[in-house]
């Protein structure tokens, strides 16, 4: 249901923006363009702000990160782009973070195989000694992979490093789940 909502804020709040540039169009016919890209991106940001809980408290890098995974997903469900773009967050700056496509079996950070998706995509520092790993995964029962990924999940996977905490979330088809420090200094 929220996630309805938030479409049609963000629908509404697009389609204000194109109806204003329309009539102001109209009224000048000198000016030839309409919306242009940079007003839509700006229109979708505010439209994210307005999503992302008030009273939600962004004190760790998993905290930020799973917030911008929930204001994204509303606007597009590519888990590649998604991965891009959370590793250019501002509280991952100064580390180096790349990403790639997982599939079902052996995933650093569990004490286990991981099953039950039916896409993946992991992102991670270059660096491996650095207490981080973080993934998405599309999966037709995703409140189980949830379940089955905090059973699974070990702080204390990486040598000679742990993790402070692992956060997941699940919005829709897909399951966030990211182990991180609180932040990097």
């Amino acid at each position: 249901m929220k996630k309805k909502i938030a479409m049609l804020l963000a629908t509404s709040i697009l389609m204000t923006g194109a109806f204003t540039a329309c009539s102001d169009k109209k009224n000048n016919d000198s000016d030839e363009t309409s919306i242009e890209e940079t007003e839509i991106d700006e229109l979708v940001e505010e439209t994210i702000e307005i999503i992302i809980p008030e009273d939600e408290e962004v004190n760790s890098v998993a905290t930020a990160l799973r917030l911008q995974f929930r204001s994204e997903m509303l606007i597009d469900n590519d888990i590649e782009a998604m991965a891009n773009s959370l590793i250019n967050n501002e509280v991952l700056d100064g580390v180096t973070m790349t990403t790639m496509p997982v599939s079902e079996g052996y995933l650093n950070g569990f004490d286990g195989d991981v099953t039950g998706f039916n896409d993946g995509i992991m992102f991670a520092p270059m660096i491996g000694t650095i207490p981080f790993v973080g993934y998405i995964f599309e999966s037709d029962d995703p409140e189980a992979l949830a379940d089955a990924l905090n059973n699974q999940a070990m702080l204390d996977w990486n040598i000679c490093t742990f993790a402070d905490e692992a956060i997941i979330a699940v919005e829709g088809d897909y399951v966030f789940f990211v182990m991180a420090p609180y932040a990097f200094e």
